[in-house]
């Protein structure tokens, strides 16, 4: 191994000076200065870690260059030495921002993996190795949760020569045996508790499966935490409150749709316990009241500020947008306040389309500023608060565009026989914008033996499973399709 031992002399006449430039210069550098002889502190040589490392093909290792300096000190190089493999066909090592040192293995063998720095060159061995996957650990091990609550797990991967990795993302399938207990995501260990009981969560790779048992339980709630604390908010402007439980068992859920929810003082504010706006507050007059949130006898609270804040200002987005004939956009109106506020009032302003000919826009309950293209051309859309005077305003441009590309998403998925597949359709046009078409295609299966995919309004693109096999699903309009084949296993 080469060492560097440049140094200076310092002549005792100008000790002081030197010095001083000395604690100055490697101070910056994050290198200390000899306090007794003022010579520099020098990179003496370079230690990579781990030594000698055996690592399985396919499978990434990172190394830590670490220097050690003249007067025995260490500093972490990682970053700053230059890496190197002598044989980039057993691997390769990365010097790119972010991933310095991260090797990634590509052939059995072995090779030197250096690191170098200012002259000065560390090396150690890497062997890659033909092992095989022996055991799967699946970890945490015998978990318990409430009802409803995401549990991510980890597989770690057991080698024939004693090396252990996190496998989690390469696993070939995660299992729940009682899906009514609890249900897996396919990829990446992330399991959903879904009723009382127990469940055995298994991780399979080339036919080794390892394995651990989750219990849900109907853990007691002993805290609730309303969010966000003590807003403040125009009247006549709306606020969501979320209500987070806290459980015995240390873990949290959002619980907005099970509490029941309260005003002390709706003169000031109501609140909302209707399906689907459950939390969401109304300011009606100007002051304080108290919200609650109340579950199984446990109350949160927070306060509620209605304030005189007047309406300055409406922005429309999405700003200037060209949207092909034939298809909806959203629009939504953001007012700001003269005390700096800012709030979403796109359904309690009106809207207008200045040409009806080239696109209309909703007033309606419940699509407030959504616009249907009818004609090829462009039309101010406006958003105005009647009572106040205050307009906001964007151009959209109808473009004659045709739809020439279908991609359906996610590509090739593979899942348990008995789950749903959501699929997005993404739509490219030739003026060069991409829309969601997921609501403006129709959607078919090849075999609907094994899936159906659903066309109503409030599933559309939803995939069901109904037997193992492999269908093609896909997705058409104006005579353009694109697919995707689903697997159930």
């Amino acid at each position: 191994m080469r060492v560097n031992n440049r140094g200076y002399s310092i002549k005792s006449h100008l000790g002081l000076l030197i010095f001083i430039f000395c604690i100055g210069v490697f101070t910056m550098a994050g290198i200390g200065c000899s306090s007794s002889d003022h010579i520099p502190v020098t990179l003496k040589s370079i230690e990579i870690t781990p030594a000698y490392p055996s690592v399985p093909l396919g499978f990434t290792r990172q190394f830590t260059a670490t220097g050690i300096f003249s007067n025995d000190s260490k500093q972490d190089m990682t970053d700053q030495v230059t890496w190197d493999s002598s044989d980039p066909s057993k691997a390769t090592i990365s010097n790119a921002t972010g991933s310095e040192g991260l090797v990634t293995t590509v052939g059995v063998g072995t090779t030197t993996i250096d690191a170098t720095f200012d002259g000065i060159t560390g090396a150690t061995v890497l062997t890659v190795t033909d092992a095989e996957l022996v055991s799967i650990e699946v970890t945490p091990a015998n978990p318990s949760v409430p009802i409803g609550i995401f549990k991510r797990f980890i597989a770690t991967g057991v080698y024939s020569n004693g090396t252990a990795y996190n496998i989690t993302t390469r696993v070939d399938y995660w299992t729940s045996s009682d899906i009514s207990v609890a249900v897996m995501n396919p990829g990446g260990g992330l399991a959903i508790s879904v009723g009382e009981g127990e469940t055995t969560i298994s991780a399979t790779l080339d036919d080794i499966t390892g394995s651990t048992v989750l219990t849900v339980t109907p853990a007691e709630l002993v805290y609730i935490q309303i969010l966000p604390l003590h807003p403040s908010v125009p009247v006549n402007h709306t606020q969501q409150f979320t209500a987070i439980g806290a459980y015995e068992d240390s873990s949290t859920q959002d619980i907005t749709d099970q509490v029941t929810w309260y005003s002390t003082d709706p003169s000031k504010a109501t609140i909302s316990n209707d399906d689907g706006s459950e939390g969401l507050a109304t300011t009606v007059g100007v002051g304080t009241t108290t919200i609650s949130a109340e579950l199984d006898g446990i109350t949160g609270t927070t306060m509620l500020t209605g304030t005189p804040a007047e309406l300055v200002s409406i922005e429309v987005t999405p700003a200037n947008p060209s949207v092909p004939l034939g298809l909806a956009q959203q629009f939504t109106a953001i007012g700001t306040y003269d005390d700096n506020s800012t709030q979403d009032i796109t359904n309690q302003i009106t809207w207008y389309s200045s040409d009806r000919s080239k696109a209309v826009i909703s007033n309606a309950a419940g699509s407030e500023g959504l616009v249907i293209t009818v004609g090829v051309g462009t039309t101010t859309i406006r958003a105005t608060l009647a009572f106040g005077g205050i307009t906001g305003a964007t151009v959209l441009t109808v473009a004659d565009a045709e739809l020439v590309f279908i991609e359906v998403t996610p590509a090739d998925p593979s899942v348990p026989l008995g789950s749903t597949q959501q699929f997005t359709a993404a739509g490219t046009y030739t003026n060069g914008v991409v829309l969601n078409l997921m609501n403006h295609t129709t959607w078919y299966s090849s075999d609907e033996l094994v899936a159906r995919i659903s066309n109503a309004d409030e599933s559309k693109g939803i995939a069901t499973t109904l037997a193992e096999g492999t269908t093609t699903i896909s997705a058409t309009r104006d005579g353009v399709s694109g697919s995707t084949d689903l697997e159930v296993y």
